[in-house]
């Protein structure tokens, strides 16, 4: 996901993981923290997520910058693969 991408909602799907390179003090989240996204309201610009310790904080992708997304997928390797 580009730069760009994160600033909006509609970018990101239920069960992204996120974290936080500077961390916000007004959304109270920690630098380096990790948080799943839990709801998406693209129409709004809003994605809701829940941190490592069970908060639910919203908010607007656009106003929080130094986010990092991860997207779980699963991969098959066999003996002798390279990665």
């Amino acid at each position: 996901m580009t730069g760009a991408d994160r600033k909006w909602a509609s970018q990101y799907e239920v069960g992204d993981v996120l974290r936080y390179q500077r961390g916000s003090r007004e959304l109270e989240l920690e630098r380096g923290s990790y948080a799943s996204l839990t709801a998406i309201d693209a129409k709004s610009n809003f994605i809701t997520i829940q941190t490592e310790i069970g908060s639910i904080v919203t908010y607007d992708p656009s106003r929080v910058r130094g986010i990092d997304a991860y997207r779980e997928t699963e991969k098959s390797f066999a003996t002798g693969d390279r990665l």
